[in-house]
């Protein structure tokens, strides 16, 4: 259940070749973070291989969970996720899944400007060097802290990626874990 107060709602879903990783996290006033869900999705890859089975996991995610969406606070309604954010990195930036960015433009009926499925690529100062932008461009139409979306062209298609400094969001979490439960900032289960 959403937390009253819930201002953003987003997925991270981690990709596996056996079993994929998800959370679902709600951020609220006072930067307050809570975990509402997470478990993993079963990777049928012995039957249908990587890109099969990966795909047919998130497919299954997206319909059972994502589209219905999870309950409010006020017990009546559901609320899909403002975002679901999906790695599309798997031993670095030139072995990108590209059936992530398959399924995120399916997943966004075509529209991935206004989609809420998005590929991620998570760069620390160790891995590729994550370099943030200092400002928004036409390629690069949103900068957050500690990530940015840009546009990337594969097979053709206009897909908005997700760039992530992954050494600021686990510094983030491990911030969010130590804060108390009554302060500002915390994060809660």
């Amino acid at each position: 259940m959403l937390p009253v107060g819930t201002q953003h709602f987003t997925v991270f879903v981690d990709i596996g070749q056996y079993i994929c990783h998800w959370i679902a996290l709600a951020v609220g006033e006072g930067f307050r973070v809570h975990v509402v869900d997470y478990a993993r999705l079963e990777v049928p890859f012995r039957e249908l291989g990587l890109e099969r089975g990966v795909l047919a996991a998130l497919r299954e995610f997206r319909d059972q969970m994502c589209k219905p969406g999870w309950m409010d606070a006020d017990g009546k309604t559901r609320r899909s996720p403002d975002q679901v954010w999906i790695d599309a990195g798997w031993q670095g930036e030139r072995d990108e899944l590209d059936f992530v960015y398959s399924f995120c433009t399916e997943s966004n009926d075509g529209n991935d400007a206004r989609g809420i499925y998005r590929p991620t690529l998570g760069r620390g100062a160790g891995m590729h060097g994550f370099r943030q932008p200092a400002k928004r461009t036409p390629e690069v139409p949103h900068v957050g802290d500690g990530y940015y979306i840009a546009r990337a062209s594969r097979d053709k298609r206009r897909v908005y990626r997700v760039y992530m400094n992954a050494d600021y969001w686990k510094t983030f979490v491990h911030a969010r874990l130590s804060t108390p439960v009554e302060s500002p900032g915390a994060m809660t289960l």
